[in-house]
Parts: structure tokens; C-alpha cells; sequence
């Protein structure tokens, strides 16, 4: 292209001047550094000598620009530069028809940011626009950047209100990267701002898996499905190999289904250590990964997630980036129905690692009626009804425990304003469970509960016109919200054997759900009289961008239990959760408990960030359990310049007086296509990654 190979583009694909750059309610302004002159037979201007055309936000420089108001067409011959709003078009020579919109040119690039375009000929009106032997670009153009090349490519506006081009067609499509093709398609379609491509690797050496190179990869099909695939390699335990795919379909304006698939498998041929439960480990290992949620019209909603591990283990040796995003894997799927004041649910959540222990519903069938008042009065109800088959198989020695469980329950309130700052809420309420074929006893085995209680809440404010700029402080409002919660939940019990425990309470250091319609733990039958008191407060300021920040939050509760069982004490651990962002620097957050009972410190949780834009970022995180774990984590982010970041963390074990993990990383970005990170990390005293390891990522940079 002839003069234009000097240019750089900015901008996103459009369709350039056939997608309404110019307009017939004004004429164009026309100016060179020659005469222009007037041909009054044809009604046309010519100018020559760097002219420059600009009418509605269109401006235009090329060699010689004429415009025919008898023809209505706009030529311009010799490095043609275009540019409206965010697009820009280059070109040796294009006309323009401006009364019909259509475009016609030779050997042309146009791009509007991230996607570019290239050919020899473009041609095409306010709907649709074709390029011929052309290549688009899906980011900058790069040597090693990802494109499609066709021979022919047609874009369209799908949506009648769209100012662009929606969707890609390509005949005979190529896709490459750099000047490598990859992978063809006789016709192509898709969403024109959405990369046909997406890729990941990491290669890298530790102890555990030798020198090892792990790809992701995913090729788009059409608008709705990618294809892909997990491809690894590893000197000490061999190849690892799995489809994936995502899709996404659009069914109708208010139904949608997605999801995700990711797999892999692997005969490990290295040393494998027993899994976390002390089990052996066996050759054949591999994982599966699905999540799907599909919208329908009428409202109905389903939610399923399977994941399926061989061990452990398996994750977490070959997929550590999937292992920290889900380290309990759980398989279950839900279809929803929500009404006007209420939703039925069907549950259903099965056990697929037998190294797991799984509270198993075969399923559950749930109706929920939410919170509404009786008539027109004051009172209000709520309940639900369920029935589900629930199994847990044998753990450590006792036996698989199962039942068939029905569980209703029934709520009335009562909100009062006492005054114009405080509110009391009584409640009442009952809940019955009946078992049916349980293994813990030979007949149905009945449950009855009932609630008494009440809930009570105040509300005060303080507001001060104080006012700090350095501090960005403009005026101070305090926010305080004291709270009572009481209930006596009493229980009694009809046939012999007792519920099969299966829903039980687990380890836990939040606070426990008071109201007996929010439990969880219903096959343990015990009495229950609590009294919760706690004070929530909020220090804000006003902003001028949004309504409000918050400055300071501090929440502390304490529960008093008047019914007390085995190793109990009559007062809870006092609970106190602190919230700290006097600037936008600055983020400080913690949970505490104190057993003021022993006079210890059961445990204390800290986050805090400090940052200072986009440039730099400290995080510093600390975990004190008592008797179980006191661990320190320190983490920062340096921006180098705009495309270099320097990353390190550290992990010290109080307990150990160790430095367990250190970590360092540098990432920039290889053109403008690829970004890579360099990381070398060491670790000890853990389970199984107790190595040096070095790690090279390399990232495709796409929408």
C-alpha cells in the first residue's frame, strides 16, 4: 500500500466511512494547499495539494480530494488518511457515495481499538461492508499477533440501534499466528469484538514434576462454542491431556445458557505420595471440571457443577490454579422456580470422589414461602416444606448412615416501633422433622421444635460538618445500630433410635445462625435458649463521585447461652469484626475472637492493603488460630513502567519460626500481543510441593 505503511492504527473495526460518516445536511468543508477549483458543469470541487475534507465529525486527507454534489460522491486519490470519532482508515484511493452510503477502495487498513483490519479491497454500505483477501486482527498488529485471514470477510450490524458492526463472516478462514496458520474453517461467524483464540502456558522445573510445560487452549467455533483442549507434559510423570470447551447461547431475550468444561488425564508414571488421607494414589489419574447455569423465559433457573477428582491430590499436583479456586470439590445440580412470594427447588447433590465425605441428597424437593404480611395486617409469615433422601457414606470406622427426611417449618412476626429509634420484632415459630427408614432407627422417629423470641434493633446517627481535604473528608456521619436477638428453641422427640446425623455441625469460628428456620444442623437434637447482643456501627463521608464512603466499621457480638451443654461456658466468645479506609490507600480489615471465660485470644484474622494507584500494592494478611495455626503473608505489586510489573510474596509459620513460601515474579509484555511472566518460588514444610521451582507463563493478550 503506497504511502501508507508508515501509519499506525488506532481504533476499533467499523465499518469506516460506509457506516453514516457523512451526512447530507451539510455540505463539506473543503481545503488544500492549491487553489480548489469548481468544475460548473459537473458541480464539483477538486482540491489538490494536502487536502483535507471535514463535515460532521468526519475529517479526510489525501493527495486530491473532489466531492460531486451533483453525483453525491466523495473521491480521494493518494494516501488517503480517514478518521471519525475512534476509527481511522488509511487507504491509496477511496470513493464514497454519500446520498446510497456505499464505499469502494482499494488496498485499505482501518482499526478501531482492539481490532484492526487489512486488504485489498473494501467495499459496502450502511449494513453490511465486504473486504476481500483481507486479515483482521484482534489486538494491535504484531508480528506474533493472532488474525483471520479469508478470502473474503463481510461485516454486519446485527442491531438496528448499533453505530458499528456486530458480527464477522468469513469464507475459507485461516487462523494464524504470526505468519503460521494454525487452523482453517471453510465458513466462520462470530461476534466481531470477541478474539477467535485464547491461550495460556507455563513451562517451568520443580523437584516433584521435572521440567514440565502446561498449555490451555480454546478456538472459537462460532458465537456460542469454543473448543479446547488442556495439553501438559512432564519429565517425571508424562503427559497430561483433556477437552474443554465454553459455550454460551443467547435463546431468547430473557433465557441464556453457558458454561465451562475442563478435563485431564495421566499416567503418572513418577514416585506419588499417599493423598492427604493417607490413601494411595493410583497411576491412572485425571480430573473433571463442568459448571453450567441456564435462564428460561418462564423464570426457571439450572445451576449443576460437577467435579471429579481420581484422588486428593490430583488438582493440586498438576492444576494448582484449579485447586486454589476449588479445594473441596462438590458435584450437585438445582433447578429453581421462582413464583411471586415464594420458589420451589429441586436438589440434587451426589458423591463423586470416594475420598470424600458427602451429605448426599437424592435428591431434595424444596418450596420456600418468603417473608409476606396476612392480609392487611401487621403480621407477618414465613415457612418452608421438604423431603429429601439423604445418605453419608462410612467414614473412619462408623457405620453409612441414611434416612428419608421430611422438614417443615413455620414462622409469624410481628414488627413494632416502640419509638422512632427502635424496633422490636417477637417471633414464634415451630419446625417439625420426621424420619422415615433411617439406619439409626427401626421405625419413624419424630422431632418437634418450637421458637420463642424476639428480635430488637435500634437506630441512631450522628452527623458533624467536619471537614478535611487532605484526608478528602467532607463532613462525618455516624451510624449505630444496637441489636438483640433471643430464642428458646425447645425440642421433643417421639420413636426410638434417634436421627441418622448427617446434617450435623461442623468446624466453624463464625457465629452460628440463631433463628431456628436458618439452621443447618437440625439432625442434632438439642434445646437451645440464647441471647445474642451486639452493636454495628459505620463512620462515613460524602464523596463526589457517589454518595458515601465508609470511613470506619466495627461490629461486636456476644452471645449468653441460658442453656448450656457439655464444655460449654455460659457466655460465647466475644466477636468483633473491624473495617478501617480513612483513605483510598489504605484498606484494614479484622476478625477477632476472645474467650474472656480463659482470658485467651482465640483467634485473630488481619487484612491490609496499601496502594498507591495502579503503580503499587502491599497486601499483608495474618491467620492465628489458637493451637492450630499462626501464619503471616506478605504480598507486592511494582509497576515498572507501563508494560513491566514486578511481583513477590512470602509466607512465615510463627509456629515453625520458618519462612515456608517465598515467591518472586517479573511480567512484561513481548509486542503488543503477549505478555510473560518470569516467577522462581521456593516452599517447605508442606505436604508435597517442598521444592524449588521455576515457572515461565505466557499469555495471549485478547478481549
Amino acid at each position: 500500500m503506497p504511502g501508507t505503511r508508515n501509519l499506525l492504527l488506532t481504533g476499533l473495526l467499523l465499518a469506516v466511512a460506509s457506516f453514516g460518516l457523512l451526512a447530507e445536511d451539510k455540505l463539506p468543508e473543503l481545503s488544500a494547499d492549491e487553489p480548489i477549483v469548481f468544475d460548473q458543469d459537473q458541480q464539483k470541487m477538486i482540491a489538490r495539494g494536502n487536502a483535507t475534507l471535514e463535515q460532521n465529525g468526519l475529517f479526510v486527507r489525501a493527495d486530491e480530494i473532489s466531492y460531486s454534489q451533483k453525483e453525491h460522491e466523495l473521491e480521494a486519490i493518494g494516501d488517503v488518511q480517514a478518521t471519525r470519532k475512534k476509527t481511522r482508515f488509511l487507504a491509496n484511493e477511496a470513493t464514497l457515495n454519500t446520498e446510497t452510503q456505499i464505499v469502494d477502495t482499494k488496498e485499505f487498513r482501518l482499526g478501531r481499538y482492539p481490532v484492526y483490519a487489512e486488504g485489498d479491497s473494501l467495499t459496502g454500505g450502511k449494513k453490511e461492508v465486504t473486504m476481500r483477501n483481507s486479515s483482521v486482527y484482534f489486538g494491535e498488529p504484531d508480528p506474533f499477533a493472532i488474525h483471520v485471514d479469508a478470502d473474503e470477510i463481510t461485516l454486519q450490524k446485527d442491531k438496528k440501534e448499533s453505530t458499528r458492526p456486530d458480527t464477522m463472516l468469513c469464507e475459507r478462514a485461516k487462523f494464524r499466528l504470526g505468519k503460521i496458520s494454525f487452523f482453517s474453517l471453510p465458513h466462520y461467524k462470530q461476534n466481531l469484538y470477541q478474539s477467535p483464540v485464547r491461550f495460556k502456558a507455563k513451562a517451568g522445573h520443580t523437584d516433584f514434576l521435572g521440567s514440565y510445560l502446561q498449555t490451555t487452549s480454546f478456538i472459537r467455533l462460532n458465537e456460542q462454542l469454543k473448543v479446547g483442549a488442556l495439553l501438559d507434559g512432564y519429565s517425571k510423570r508424562g503427559p497430561l491431556f483433556g477437552p474443554a470447551l465454553e459455550y454460551k447461547n443467547t435463546l431468547s431475550p430473557m433465557s441464556e445458557l453457558h458454561g465451562n468444561l475442563k478435563s485431564g488425564y495421566i499416567y503418572d508414571r513418577g514416585k506419588r505420595k499417599p493423598d492427604i488421607n493417607g490413601n494411595k494414589i493410583s497411576r491412572d489419574r485425571g480430573f473433571i471440571e463442568w459448571r453450567n447455569q441456564q435462564w428460561l423465559d418462564n423464570g426457571l433457573t439450572m445451576t449443576s457443577s460437577i467435579s471429579y477428582w481420581s484422588d486428593s491430590d490430583v488438582e493440586r499436583d498438576f492444576r494448582p490454579s484449579l485447586f486454589r479456586k476449588n479445594q473441596q470439590p462438590d458435584s450437585f445440580a438445582e433447578l429453581i422456580y421462582p413464583g411471586d412470594n415464594y420458589y420451589i427447588s429441586l436438589f440434587l447433590r451426589v458423591r463423586a470422589n470416594d475420598f470424600q465425605v458427602v451429605q448426599e441428597r437424592l435428591p431434595e424437593v424444596r418450596f420456600d414461602y418468603l417473608t409476606s404480611p396476612i392480609g392487611e395486617s401487621n403480621l407477618y409469615q414465613r415457612g418452608f416444606a421438604s423431603i429429601a433422601r439423604l445418605e453419608q457414606p462410612r467414614v473412619k470406622g462408623n457405620p453409612k448412615l441414611s434416612s428419608t427426611r421430611a422438614d417443615l417449618f413455620y414462622n409469624l412476626s410481628y414488627p413494632l416501633d416502640a419509638t422512632d429509634w427502635l424496633t422490636i420484632v417477637p417471633v414464634a415459630g415451630t419446625r417439625v422433622n420426621e424420619y422415615f427408614d433411617s439406619s439409626t432407627s427401626g421405625s419413624n422417629y419424630r422431632v418437634l421444635r418450637g421458637q420463642f423470641g424476639f428480635d430488637l434493633q435500634g437506630h441512631a446517627y450522628g452527623q458533624w460538618d467536619y471537614q478535611n481535604k487532605r484526608w478528602k473528608i467532607d463532613g462525618l456521619r455516624h451510624l449505630v445500630r444496637p441489636i438483640v436477638q433471643y430464642r428458646y428453641i425447645p425440642r421433643a422427640s417421639y420413636g426410638s433410635g434417634g436421627p441418622a446425623p448427617i446434617d450435623v455441625d461442623g468446624f466453624n469460628t463464625n457465629l452460628r445462625p440463631l433463628d431456628l428456620g436458618d439452621k443447618r444442623n437440625i439432625d442434632e437434637t438439642t434445646t437451645i435458649n440464647t441471647m445474642r447482643l451486639g452493636v454495628e456501627n459505620i463512620l462515613q463521608t460524602r464523596t463526589q463521585e457517589y454518595g458515601g464512603r465508609d470511613l470506619v466499621g466495627l461490629n461486636v457480638y456476644q452471645d449468653i447461652r441460658f442453656k448450656r451443654y457439655s464444655g460449654q461456658d455460659r457466655f460465647s466468645s466475644f466477636f468483633t469484626e473491624l473495617m478501617l479506609s480513612p483513605w483510598n490507600w489504605l484498606q484494614l480489615s479484622t476478625f477477632s475472637r476472645v474467650d474472656f471465660n480463659k482470658g485467651e485470644l482465640q483467634e485473630l484474622r488481619t487484612r491490609t492493603r496499601l496502594l498507591d494507584g495502579n503503580v503499587w500494592q502491599v497486601d499483608f494478611l495474618s491467620d492465628n488460630l489458637i493451637r492450630r495455626t499462626d501464619q503471616y503473608f506478605l504480598k507486592v505489586k511494582y509497576r515498572l513502567n507501563a508494560k513491566s510489573q514486578f511481583r513477590a510474596q512470602w509466607r512465615y509459620n510463627a509456629r515453625l519460626k520458618q519462612l515456608t513460601e517465598q515467591s518472586y515474579g517479573y511480567r512484561t509484555r513481548i509486542g503488543n500481543a503477549w505478555a510473560v511472566e518470569y516467577v522462581v518460588g521456593y516452599r517447605i514444610r508442606t505436604t508435597r510441593e517442598n521444592d524449588f521451582r521455576f515457572q515461565v507463563k505466557f499469555e495471549l493478550l485478547v478481549r
